[in-house]
């Protein structure tokens, strides 16, 4: 119960479709084949892209690009993955992916605290209640906006859980 809604919400936080994830979906067979079913297999592909550094940029619309343009830049963009969370990734600076990886670390060290605090007092009450406090990353999903909204609720109602947790562990 504790382990599947921990390993549930940490792939949760972990497996989010960044910009060069988008370029591999792109090119890859998964694109080709949804384009084919869609289009019949001689359609005219073009991606309609928004990426989170335009919106930064106040421009709202979504780019439309012909795919036979925009294959070179997907390919180098699909290959760029090895910059992914480190400095020289250029997409990770936006509030977006701060915000993911401030909650990916926010739940790791609730996971420790919860099961150092389960394994001192391991009771079934405290193991579902634990368990709902790691549920509360699922909560967190949606694009720009609302993944920010929805992160700055998980980050003050885990706050809050992990108090009270505490607090009953300290009281018994």
């Amino acid at each position: 119960m504790f382990t599947e809604a921990t390993a549930r919400s940490l792939h949760q936080l972990m497996a989010y479709k960044d910009e060069y994830e988008v370029a591999r979906l792109l090119l890859g067979p998964e694109g080709a084949a949804t384009a084919a079913i869609v289009g019949g297999p001689d359609a005219t592909v073009t991606w309609k892209l928004h990426p989170p550094t335009l919106a930064a940029l106040g421009i709202g619309k979504k780019l439309s690009v012909p795919a036979r343009f925009g294959v070179p830049a997907m390919k180098a963009l699909a290959r760029g993955r090895r910059l992914r969370g480190t400095a020289a990734d250029p997409f990770g600076r936006t509030d977006v992916r701060k915000t993911e990886r401030r909650i990916l670390g926010e739940l790791e060290a609730a996971i420790d605290q919860l099961t150092r605090s389960l394994a001192a007092d391991p009771t079934p009450e405290r193991l579902a209640a634990a368990t709902e406090l790691v549920s509360l990353a699922r909560s967190v999903r949606g694009y720009e906006r609302l993944k920010l909204d929805r992160a700055a609720t998980f980050s003050c109602e885990m706050a809050a859980g992990l108090a009270g947790f505490c607090a009953t562990q300290r009281s018994r």
